[in-house]
């Protein structure tokens, strides 16, 4: 089966934090769109770009939290799936703290940098909004009978709390966010029994993964479902927001010479790890 319920629940709690801090935001924008009176607008533009840096404080931190801590259990939950197929528990050792620290740390400094510039870029063009032309644009993308994505979409379009691809695509904040975490969140898990298969000297994996989901990408035509695999050619996922999950091959080779009662190197389970902030915004990896 795909990776388990509760990885969803852990995903949609960071995920609701931007869907609602992004709904408090454009709320504010569409209220200053509609004040008619420049000086006023100016002066609640202002108030918005306030609103809006306090607002990116708080993702950052909660953001920050979020990485330090569910990643790693994410990644012994993985782990322990893994283990719980061959039939006994998983150890935590210092392989599967060193695994997960180097994933939690680079995945966290990507997104670290995207909220960076989502920052900037968005103050900069709340900057602007005076102007008649771009709040004009904005304007005529809503009507009454629009909904709040539709909003969003248009603010989007004028670089308002989005994210640019490359290809020149944009997607809002919390479209990203929906992307990012969910696909965090599944790697993670993957990545615990990867790692738990590396220690357990399992050669060779099964995909449980989603009916027609390819290999590689989601139409691929190689159904990835039941495939067998050696270890070092698994793909972790095959595009954003997939639930493949990685299990012991049938025919799987247990790791030879080990007494199970003697007890695990570690076993207090993982540490949070301290995040870092990122060294520069052109560190962004953007997601594909």
């Amino acid at each position: 089966m795909p990776q388990p319920a509760a990885n969803d629940a852990v995903a949609r709690a960071l995920i609701d934090v931007y869907a609602e801090a992004q709904a408090a935001l454009l709320a504010e924008l569409e209220a200053v769109l509609d004040e008619p009176n420049e000086f006023r607008r100016r002066r609640r533009l202002r108030e918005l770009t306030r609103q809006h840096e306090a607002t990116m404080a708080e993702l950052r931190e909660t953001s920050r939290s979020w990485w330090s801590t569910q990643v790693p259990r994410l990644h012994q939950a993985g782990s322990q799936a893994f283990a719980a197929s061959l039939g006994h528990g998983a150890a935590w050792t210092p392989t599967h703290q060193a695994a997960v620290e180097q994933f939690a740390r680079r995945t966290w400094e990507d997104v670290a940098a995207r909220l960076e510039e989502i920052s900037a870029e968005t103050r900069r063009n709340l900057r602007s909004l005076a102007r008649t032309s771009t709040r004009s644009a904005l304007l005529e993308s809503r009507t009454a009978v629009q909904a709040g994505r539709d909003m969003a979409r248009a603010a989007a379009r004028e670089g308002l709390w989005s994210v640019q691809y490359h290809g020149g695509a944009r997607h809002t904040m919390r479209d990203y966010a929906d992307t990012v975490i969910r696909t965090t969140t599944a790697t993670a898990y993957n990545e615990g029994a990867i790692t738990q298969a590396g220690v357990e000297g399992i050669e060779y994996v099964e995909y449980a993964d989603g009916p027609g989901c390819g290999v590689h990408s989601h139409n691929d035509g190689t159904e990835a479902n039941g495939m067998i695999v050696a270890l070092d050619d698994v793909v972790v996922l095959s595009h954003p927001r997939c639930r493949r999950a990685i299990l012991p091959a049938p025919f799987h080779r247990p790791l030879e010479g080990v007494d199970r009662s003697v007890g695990p190197e570690r076993d207090e389970g993982p540490e949070v790890i301290r995040m870092r902030e990122p060294r520069t915004a052109r560190t962004a990896r953007t997601p594909r």
